[in-house]
């Protein structure tokens, strides 16, 4: 501007100037002066002339200057705004106009503090407020709303020429802000991950670790830095020299990454398993520059897992696969024996009397049994076979593999001769044996669950034929498991079509040949199949729900009965009734039945409820509860079958138990002089001392009468005096009074 100003005062004298020269020269009269003074004239012309050439020249490029200038601000890469105090823009270049993504018309005249975020709105003014004051330029970084997108600029504040204005750079940082925040929360994440992270060159030298590799490994930071990763690689590993682990491990990190498990150990020695995993990273040349292993402690996971794996798969007690584990190996086992056109068997085996070691001895003895036995079974089977226990004393063994069946028999019988060693447990001895049932693949059955149900049948099969044996399932055993089935159904139906009925057998006195007892037998009269025994479908309702709703009927058929003899024939008159175990152990009212004796005017001791052994050995307060209800009512209590299980005397004693009942098969052979007329003498004088009146079933002759009769059995009972019949043929009996003498 003052350059402008000189030039201006400079041009205005030499015009000034050149018009005095002018006038003089008009008024010189020699032609000499008058040449001199125009040729002064004409140098001041030139030299006007030049300088008028110099100012343009000057312009020009003053302008040239000013376009520069304002492309430069313009189209500059950084964004310039000029701000008055407020923050209201006074001029902003193209590129600031694009970084707040609206017109330049509608910036100019508006307030950049309506781009800044609201925390920030006060900074800004404040910062604008002091480089006006100092003139110094400073510096801030401002969050901006740009629409919908935020981004972070650089901010330099410094004074512009004119006054009260700040000339603002701005630059858009977001990109660097991201990777700074993404920088930090890497290394937050790097910092704070649970997992042991190392960071290995190419040379194989650790060159980095987290917090966590530190507490895990127990090697600190400087300790491990320079060192091969294979310092914490376990010996036993390192003994090998390149475990199948490892070749893994290269082989896949040739194509980026590896994970798996490694045997680890820590800076004391201490040896661990770890989960491991291996990333390569590579550089623009898809060269590799680094590996990052990342890896854990599972050993607390696996140790868990193998447990979970155990109980879930074997047999806590004997360590033997359980059921689960067995059903699997079974269906491999068919399968592998359906593709190779082989046999498969499988052997159920119960232990025989294991009940009466557990009642003996106590459960403690009884597991310990348990458990040699599993250790015996095993030792008698090969490797390839399986043994598992599936509950109880129940074992089940799968023989695969077998070309033809001559190596099961050995192998069975073997299992009986050692089960039947005596079990040194403790300071006890126990005598056991064991049953053992036979099924085979594809000979009986081609399903699992089938050859199961076979063997198990077949098991219980040699128990009933008098244990320590082995049974083969067969043809005719699967009729007699049909028929089974068969009459489970008819029975259901057996009540409600009056098909059963309850039969009479005479109680004799045996020292007046009176009748003043008798015992209630049930009776099945099929339409189709007969007469079906009770040894025969009694054992069927007992499995199933049948004999309470049976065994009810049969009491009020009893009780009624009773009621009518007592008042026809003899008022002391008793009638003995059986009772399932099967009914006592399904929490059956004892209550019910005596109200309804109360309720029908019949005294409760002209019924007697006849039990087995098997009853008292169960020693369950619910089956203890109910008998002694049964008792303290007045009902009478009989034990049948005496001699033939293992009572304890105590159980006697405990129960108030009123009759013994000698089981016919001391009678059957009873002679002078026999044991088993030792065994009768010996029972009667046992029950006499007790208290208890004796019963003698099965009596067949005379001889045999007499004989009880002498070593004072109290009464008799057998078709001798009369088979069971039904009630009116009974009251025949009763009718013609007879002494049976």
């Amino acid at each position: 501007m003052m350059k402008e100003v000189v030039q201006d005062e400079k041009k205005k004298l030499l015009r000034e100037q050149a018009e005095q020269r002018l006038a003089k020269a008009s008024t010189v009269s020699s032609d000499a002066e008058k040449n001199k003074l125009l040729h002064e004239l004409s140098v001041h012309q030139i030299e006007l002339e030049m300088q008028n050439i110099a100012l343009e020249e000057a312009r020009i490029a003053q302008n040239e200057a000013l376009n520069r200038y304002t492309e430069l601000f313009e189209f500059a890469p950084l964004a310039y705004l000029v701000l008055n105090a407020d923050a209201k823009i006074i001029s902003i270049n193209l590129t600031g106009s694009a970084l707040l993504a609206s017109d330049r018309s509608e910036l100019i005249g508006s307030n950049l503090t309506q781009f800044v975020c609201t925390a920030q709105r006060t900074k800004l003014v404040k910062i604008l407020a002091t480089v006006l004051k100092t003139q110094q330029k400073e510096s801030l970084e401002l969050s901006l709303s740009i629409g919908s997108k935020h981004i972070w600029v650089n901010v330099e504040v410094k004074p512009d020429t004119a006054p009260e204005h700040c000339l603002i750079t701005m630059n858009d940082i977001s990109a660097n802000k991201k990777a700074e925040t993404e920088m930090r929360l890497a290394a937050a994440v790097y910092g704070s991950l649970s997992e042991a992270v190392m960071v290995i060159n190419t040379d194989f030298e650790i060159i980095n670790v987290n917090q966590s590799f530190t507490v895990l490994t127990g090697y600190s930071h400087d300790e491990i830095i320079g060192q091969s990763p294979a310092l914490i690689q376990s010996q036993a590993t390192n003994e090998n020299q390149q475990p199948e682990s490892l070749q893994h491990l290269w082989s896949d990190l040739y194509q980026g990454k590896w994970e798996g498990e490694l045997n680890l150990c820590r800076k004391n020695g201490e040896e661990y398993t770890a989960k491991l995993s291996i990333s390569s990273i590579y550089d623009s040349k898809n060269s590799v520059t680094h590996r990052v292993a990342t890896f854990s402690d599972i050993s607390e996971r696996k140790r868990l897992d193998s447990l979970i794996l155990k109980q879930a798969n074997y047999d806590l007690l004997t360590g033997l696969p359980n059921r689960q584990l067995f059903q699997d190996r079974l269906s491999q086992g068919l399968h592998l024996a359906a593709r190779k056109h082989k046999k498969l068997a499988i052997l159920s085996l119960d232990i025989d009397k294991f009940k009466e070691v557990n009642d003996s001895f106590g459960h403690r003895i009884g597991d310990a049994l348990l458990i040699e036995a599993a250790t015996r079974l095993s030792r008698c089977i090969r490797e390839t076979d399986t043994v598992a226990r599936l509950g109880g004393d129940e074992f089940s063994i799968i023989m695969g593999d077998l070309d033809d069946l001559s190596t099961i028999l050995p192998v069975a019988n073997r299992i009986l001769q050692v089960m039947a060693e005596p079990f040194q447990l403790n300071s006890s001895l126990a005598h056991v044996s064991a049953s053992i049932g036979v099924a085979v693949f594809p000979d009986d059955a081609t399903v699992d669950e089938e050859l199961i149900n076979d063997a198990d049948n077949a098991m219980y099969a040699a128990k009933n034929q008098g244990r320590n044996q082995v049974h083969f399932f067969t043809k005719l055993l699967q009729e007699e498991i049909n028929r089974k089935v068969y009459l489970n159904s008819e029975l259901r139906e057996a009540l409600s079509n009056h098909q059963l009925s309850v039969f009479y057998q005479p109680i004799v006195d045996l020292n007046t040949g009176k009748l003043h007892k008798a015992e209630a037998l049930l009776r099945w009269k099929h339409p189709v199949l007969g007469c079906v025994p009770p040894d025969e479908f009694i054992p069927i309702a007992e499995d199933s729900d049948q004999i309470t709703i049976i065994g009810d009927w049969v009491f009020h058929q009893v009780a009624q009965q009773a009621l009518a003899w007592r008042s026809g024939y003899d008022s002391e008159f008793q009638i003995s009734l059986n009772k399932s175990p099967a009914q006592f152990s399904r929490l059956y009212n004892q209550e019910v039945w005596i109200n309804y004796l109360r309720r029908i005017g019949l005294h409760p001791n002209a019924l007697v409820i006849e039990i087995t052994e098997g009853l008292l050995m169960d020693g369950s307060e619910q089956i203890n509860q109910q008998l002694i209800q049964l008792s303290d009512s007045g009902i009478d209590i009989s034990l049948d079958d005496f001699g033939t299980g293992y009572s304890s005397l105590a159980y006697l004693k405990k129960f108030d138990v009123d009759y013994l009942k000698i089981d016919k098969v001391f009678v059957k052979d009873l002679k002078q002089g026999s044991d088993d007329m030792t065994l009768c003498e010996a029972i009667i004088v046992m029950a006499h001392k007790l208290g208890i009146k004796v019963i003698a079933e099965g009596i067949e002759t005379e001889m045999q009468r007499d004989l009880l009769h002498a070593a004072g059995c109290d009464y008799g009972q057998g078709f001798l005096f009369s088979k069971a019949v039904p009630a009116d043929q009974f009251e025949a009996i009763l009718d013609n009074n007879t002494e049976f003498k």
